[in-house]
């Protein structure tokens, strides 16, 4: 069967008609290799130099320990810094104004040490009574001393009432935040005062503006709290779990369990997932009046749980009308199994990524950290109530340059983050197309990893740098439609037309990426077989994939939908896990569970895909290996396509007769009950035949 397609032009006098000729001597990939793309890895390397520069100009200038250490309402480092007198302040820190600043206090409240209802200013946590003295309202009758009178020194912005009972690193949290806001509008009211509003509507002592931090501050600090789950189970145990299903998926008779076990479970798994959070709101709802579990945060844990039963839903329908996809999977994977059993050591090759990946955020880490911590208290003033005071306080500020720091050592991250996974991909590339040219398959080969890892670095690092900064720019091209969107939404202009065009733009990069990460892909193949540089490679491998447009459809996407079940069962798995762990261990000290579980699932993720990203590979390469091998040698008969292979092509050339998506028998008897219908032996199976 002869495919016949449509060129342009341009297509034709570039060779797409052009099948591939092998050279006389032709035993597989190249020997004679030139560097390739050195001038991208030369740009990736300034990066790096830029990058190191910037950390170390961070390692200089910032103070990390003020991530450690809160300030106080001048910017002054509770446990660290001195007061007028000399004396170090004490290492607690207590909310003391309406504006969420805070005071240095030596210890958290006890429960009948919290005091809403106090009846002198003694009885609240106040600022130095200098500084109380300064503010507009504070004073008392006379003019002179401070008043007396609670309700005047919380209004005023220079108290706070007694409330912070849970101490969470180093910061006095209240159980009843809630409480403490309606004691202030009590407050306010008693006096005549109108809260001021800002633009949202909001008033600016809202309950979010009284609690000890920001959602992200207290986020990192449940990050901090629960770091050896995150590491130790979202990292370990992903690692672990992706590897025990590689070494699983290497043996035909586990990988049909595999497969289908996986597809059971990630549905049943997101269900319970969404039925948990459905408890957790309910639960969340009855403590709603002390103010630990507010309503945005009830919303988007509500929200999390529909999510989940969505994904459930869909895992489930993919199941059970795709099934038949699912037994060309097993096939597929079949053949590539041989491949990931017996190149040696390639089990193994994902811990060297994921070293690589551990060290790229240790440094980068590290220097985000200190990063963080380059800027400066400035002083601010927030109008409370209509027609008072104004309450200054110091905020912490960055620079430009800072700004402009972060964003930079983003991109550095994001690059080299993919840059990893590149080379991962030349270094399968090579190895298994040398596997797949071996003749003698049977009577061994001298595949090695080590060799593949020196050939990627030495000739084609700079083919993994560009391919890598190719998606990396796509991505950020999807970044000014997100920012244009949320400034729309925020000045209210935006209407079904406009989020229509918006959301077509994000369609559009979204499969703009996806095609480019194919093209990546398979001119990594290319890469690896004929020592072509990327641009050569991409467009190569698209004209191989064009002239034998079928076939590569067919193997292609065998394997996607099995494999993405796969890595959402590690990621499933972990991520309960973890959940269950942090709720046993930590319990109350984390503000939000649901937050870092959601992290511990996308780690997960990621670090499941090194490992089946293996075999993934392999099956990409063994199809792409094929076509390049039908194309020179179809005539004559190949010697290398080996048996497994030739069985699922069989399953494809019967399925241009019977449709095999639509013919459940032909593959189902083949695979589940290991009929053999004839398929042709591996000399002579061909496209042309």
């Amino acid at each position: 069967m002869t495919e016949q397609h449509d060129f342009t032009t341009l297509d034709i006098d570039k060779g797409a008609q052009n099948k591939l000729s092998p050279t006389p001597d032709f035993d597989g990939p190249t020997t004679s290799r030139r560097t390739t793309d050195p001038l991208c890895l030369i740009l990736l390397f300034i990066f790096w130099g830029l990058a190191t520069w910037v950390g170390a100009w961070a390692l200089q200038n910032g103070e990390p320990q003020r991530l450690m250490h809160p300030a106080d309402y001048k910017g002054r480092l509770c446990g660290v810094d001195r007061d007028v007198n000399g004396t170090v302040l004490p290492s607690q820190w207590h909310v003391v104004d309406l504006v969420q600043s805070g005071v240095c206090v030596d210890g958290c409240f006890e429960e009948g040490e919290v005091d809403l209802n106090p009846t002198n200013g003694t009885d609240l946590v106040c600022k130095e009574d200098a500084d109380v003295k300064l503010m507009e309202g504070c004073l008392g009758d006379d003019g002179v001393s401070l008043s007396d009178d609670p309700d005047v020194l919380v209004t005023c912005g220079g108290c706070m009432y007694r409330s912070g009972t849970v101490e969470v690193l180093n910061h006095c949290l209240s159980n009843s935040y809630t409480d403490v806001v309606d004691k202030v509008n009590q407050a306010a009211t008693k006096r005549g005062l109108e809260p001021s509003t800002n633009n949202d509507g909001d008033t600016n002592y809202s309950n979010t503006k009284i609690r000890m931090a920001s959602y992200i501050r207290r986020f990192l600090q449940d990050m901090y709290t629960a770091v050896y789950i995150v590491g130790g189970v979202g990292i370990g145990g992903s690692a672990s779990l992706g590897l025990l299903l590689l070494v699983l998926l290497r043996y035909k008779k586990c990988i049909a369990g595999v497969f289908c076990f996986s597809a059971v479970m990630v549905p049943l798994g997101l269900g319970g997932g969404g039925v948990l959070m459905w408890f957790l709101t309910y639960d969340y709802e009855l403590t709603t009046t002390n103010g630990l579990h507010s309503d945005s945060k009830i919303f988007c844990v509500r929200a999390l749980g529909y999510v989940l039963w969505i994904g459930a839903a869909l895992s489930l329908l993919f199941v059970v009308f795709r099934r038949r996809v699912v037994a060309v999977d097993i096939l597929i994977t079949k053949a590539a199994a041989r491949s990931v059993r017996e190149v040696r050591f390639s089990l193994l090759f994902p811990l060297v990524q994921l070293v690589g990946y551990v060290l790229l955020l240790g440094a980068l880490g590290t220097w985000f950290v200190f990063l963080s911590t380059v800027g400066s208290f400035v002083e601010v003033s927030t109008e409370v109530f209509v027609g008072s005071s104004e309450i200054t306080t110091v905020v912490w500020e960055y620079s430009s340059k800072t700004h402009y720091a972060f964003w930079f050592l983003l991109i550095v991250f994001l690059w080299t983050a993919e840059f990893i996974l590149a080379l991962g991909q030349l270094v399968l590339s090579l190895s298994f197309s040398e596997w797949y040219f071996t003749a003698e398959k049977d009577e061994g080969n001298n595949v090695s990893i080590c060799r593949s890892i020196y050939t990627t670095l030495i000739r084609h690092a700079g083919t993994a740098a560009f391919g890598s900064m190719v998606i990396k720019i796509v991505r950020v091209l999807r970044a000014p439609t997100l920012f244009i969107q949320s400034r729309i939404k925020k000045t209210r202009l935006d209407n079904r037309c406009i989020d229509a065009i918006i959301c077509s733009c994000q369609c559009c990069l979204f499969f703009l990426e996806r095609y480019m990460k194919f093209i990546d892909r398979a001119a990594y193949v290319h890469t690896a077989l004929f020592g072509y540089s990327f641009t050569k490679g991409s467009q190569e491998s698209y004209y191989l994939v064009v002239r034998n447009a079928r076939r590569m459809s067919d193997g292609l996407n065998a394997g996607w939908l099995s494999f993405a079940f796969v890595k959402m069962f590690i990621a499933v798995v972990v991520a309960a896990a973890s959940f269950l762990l942090m709720d046993f261990m930590y319990g109350k000290e984390l503000q939000s569970v649901v937050s870092i579980t959601v992290v511990v699932g996308i780690i997960s993720w990621f670090v499941g895909q090194m490992f089946i990203e293996v075999i993934n590979m392999a099956v990409s390469t063994l199809i792409q290996c094929f076509l390049a091998d039908e194309e020179m040698f179809g005539n004559e008969g190949s010697l290398y396509v080996p048996d497994e292979l030739d069985e699922f092509l069989a399953q494809l050339d019967r399925g241009d007769q019977f449709e095999i998506y639509d013919k459940e028998s032909e593959i189902n008897d083949s695979v589940f009950d290991g009929k053999d219908k004839g398929s042709p032996t591996n000399s002579n199976t061909s496209v042309d035949a």
